[in-house]
């Protein structure tokens, strides 16, 4: 016999999980990810102020080769969330928990290194 309330018309729903949430150090992910589209937004929001041209590529010889267009800042964080979601990912098939840490570490130090870039 089955008790009153197994039979449902409804299924039950269940909560989607990220790949990242069974990793370590979740909150450095999260963390990571919040720069990120910190960056972003503040770039986005800020165009109006900024001049047409800003220097970005310090590897290139100084002048005109380092200078890109105002949003080309955007460069940065896109590249550093791309990272940011291949480490995660290959974090979550990774099988030794120092791999999992490392490339979740490297990610954050990516972030950081990015926001030191753009303020």
């Amino acid at each position: 016999m089955h008790r009153f309330g197994q039979w449902s018309i409804i299924p039950q729903m269940r909560p989607y999980k990220f790949y990242w949430n069974k990793l370590p150090l979740g909150n450095i992910i999260y963390a990571s990810f919040g720069i990120c589209i910190f960056l972003l937004l503040m770039v986005a929001t800020l165009q109006k102020f900024l001049p047409p041209q800003v220097p970005l590529l310090y590897g290139e010889a100084v002048g005109e080769n380092q200078l890109v267009g105002s949003w080309g800042l955007l460069l940065a964080p896109a590249f550093a969330l791309t990272v940011l979601f291949i480490n995660t990912r290959a974090a979550s098939k990774a099988d030794d928990d120092f791999t999992k840490k490392a490339l979740i570490v490297s990610s954050f130090f990516i972030s950081i290194l990015t926001l030191i870039t753009l303020v």
